[in-house]
């Protein structure tokens, strides 16, 4: 019998962080970045070659958007990127849907490298995009399938209704799996653009580990990292070796920031081909590598052009937009944004069958910490507004809808916004936050008032679940002073993204009755400043606040260190003294 060694290298969520620079503040990123990333990758690679070991090198999904370069880049230079790394394969992610199906298909009819997934059917099918890839490597037969969530052709229902749809990826894993077996592939690895967590349509890489379908995984969606101490008290995970269920198993992260790297021990047989050991880790990247590498070249220009246009005034700007407290209070930074979707649906409501209906705007920060770290908010100075700032506000390619809703589906919206808080008492300070939670699901719906009760446990789960069908968080619901009945009717404006079920909202979902408009929340926040409506802009009343009997309350709020200047924005919540933390935040503590 004889024995093979294969290395599989991959990357996951890079987000376009193609070079070591933030694009919204110029300043350099610590670890983030493939040109840095690229030195770890040759490394990796020729310590294989050294060794005796077949190496493979691919990349899981979100590629093709996450800073302002994704729209500034040609495909062609994007792919040639790739292909001077020598990657074997590229898998799809939900978000290389963002910037529409066209772009995408561009995409992968420039690349060289085959561009995967396994659980998309396209109306019109493209050959740019395979379901699975067979290839050799130091006398192996390889087989490859890539699946991403389904709920994709939900976020991105906007450029997919009608053209895509996706099956489920344990199913189609398994699928294509035996598919691969058949042809003869000795070993099989799953690019899951998938992660570990509560919303199994979603995060699929237990069951998906479990079923043994596949030898090794490449995981990720969530930015969260494993082997490590991300999923510590994950019982069917084995950190020392790095697998999940037995099966050598890697999530590389965000930004580019680590390399995941599985080794595997093969036996070769004239009856097939059977793994005697495998394990995965992650390689980091270091603040001291050289943070440039020859196959970033192509993209160098368009590097440089991307600061140059982000450079670009667009108006003034009244106010300093911040999220640092957007999770304590109602801020400047959503009343902007609520006010110009507004303005979108207000100039379609007259033509619409929703012309008599009270106009609402319903708005989450999109950038608050949570899995980002401190640098992930959002601060936008008084003065001149520039064109950087525009992505700072709007992370995301989300266009301006609206939704038809009667009062008690606004009630389960809001309730559902809500379990971003932790159950509180008068007895024992908690964190205001629970933090496995993440920030951008939290909607505040402008045109309306009502109270937080934090003495209420949630109401729902992450998942949408219905926990406590009793708790009522949501207190004092109010239009213009008046209470909402459950009867009453409204039009409330927001982003595709949302109104079509993302963050699992109760009765969400392109079902409903809506207003669709192809206007980007980016190009209308343009539009709104070079108008120069950003500079008399003042924010409205503020929607919520926390309920009467939370007078009093003790607790405490993460944020970013930036925020220790901003403590006159919450004097309401009575802040303390700040402590810093060895994550980078800042501890706040409150007393409401």
């Amino acid at each position: 019998m004889a024995r093979a060694l294969l290395r599989v290298l991959a990357t996951s969520d890079v987000h376009m962080h193609l070079f070591t620079q933030d694009y919204r503040s110029g300043a350099e990123l610590a670890r983030a970045g493939l040109a840095r990333l690229a030195h770890r990758i040759d490394a990796a690679r020729a310590e294989a070659m050294a060794t005796g070991r077949a190496c493979l090198l691919l990349d899981n999904g979100d590629l093709l958007q996450g800073t302002a370069l994704a729209e500034r880049i040609a495909p062609q230079d994007l792919a040639a990127i790739f292909e001077q790394l020598e990657y074997d394969a590229l898998g799809l992610g939900n978000h290389d849907f963002d910037h529409g199906l066209e772009r995408l298909l561009t995409f992968a009819k420039a690349a060289p490298i085959p561009v995967l997934c396994s659980n998309l059917q396209l109306t019109e099918p493209s050959d740019h995009i395979r379901p699975h890839l067979m290839l050799q490597k130091g006398g192996l037969k390889l087989g490859i399938c890539s699946v991403l969530p389904p709920a994709t052709l939900l976020w991105n229902q906007a450029v997919l209704a009608g053209r895509a749809e996706f099956g489920d990826m344990l199913t189609c894993a398994e699928t294509y799996a035996q598919e691969l077996r058949r042809k003869g592939a000795d070993i099989v690895i799953a690019l899951a653009h998938t992660g570990i967590g509560q919303v199994l349509g979603e995060n699929a890489l237990v069951p998906l580990a479990a079923s043994g379908a596949v030898d090794a995984i490449i995981g990720g969606h969530t930015h969260l990292e494993f082997p490590g101490p991300d999923h510590a008290e994950l019982d069917e995970a084995d950190m020392e070796n790095g697998t999940l269920h037995g099966i050598p198993t890697v999530m590389p992260g965000f930004g580019a920031a680590k390399l995941g790297c599985i080794d595997l021990e093969i036996e070769l047989s004239e009856t097939g081909a059977r793994v005697l050991s495998g394990a995965g880790r992650l390689i980091s990247s270091q603040e001291n590598d050289p943070t440039d590498h020859p196959a970033l070249a192509p993209a160098r220009a368009a590097h440089k052009a991307t600061f140059a246009a982000l450079d670009e005034p667009l108006g003034p700007l009244s106010r300093t937009l911040s999220s640092s407290y957007a999770l304590v209070q109602p801020n400047a930074l959503t009343a902007l944004v609520a006010q110009v979707q507004s303005e979108v649906i207000a100039a379609q409501q007259p033509s619409s069958p929703f012309a008599d209906l009270p106009l609402l705007s319903a708005v989450a920060p999109g950038r608050v910490g949570g899995r980002g770290g401190p640098s992930n908010y959002t601060y936008v100075p008084a003065g001149i507004l520039r064109e950087r700032h525009i992505s700072d506000i709007s992370p995301f390619t989300n266009r301006i809808w609206a939704v038809r809703l009667n009062g008690a589906e606004l009630r389960l919206w809001l309730e559902k916004s809500a379990i971003l808080f932790n159950h509180q008492d008068h007895k024992e300070p908690k964190a205001l936050l629970s933090p496995e939670l993440p920030g951008f699901n939290f909607d505040t719906i402008y045109g309306l008032s009502y109270d937080i009760d934090l003495m209420q446990p949630p109401r729902f789960a992450q998942t949408g679940e219905e926990l406590a069908p009793r708790a009522k968080r949501i207190l004092n619901l109010a239009y213009q002073g008046r209470a909402v009945a459950d009867e009453d009717a409204f039009l409330v404006a927001g982003t595709d993204y949302r109104l079509c079920g993302g963050g699992n909202v109760p009765g969400l979902g392109p079902h409903k009755e809506m207003i669709r408009t192809d206007i980007t929340l980016d190009a209308a926040l343009r539009t709104f400043f070079q108008a120069g409506l950003g500079g008399t802009f003042a924010p409205s009343t503020a929607p919520w606040r926390f309920a009467p009997n939370c007078k009093g309350l003790k607790t405490w709020f993460d944020t970013c260190p930036s925020a220790q200047f901003e403590l006159h924005e919450i004097t309401d919540a009575r802040p303390g003294a700040p402590k810093r933390l060895n994550s980078g935040l800042i501890r706040v503590p409150l007393t409401l």
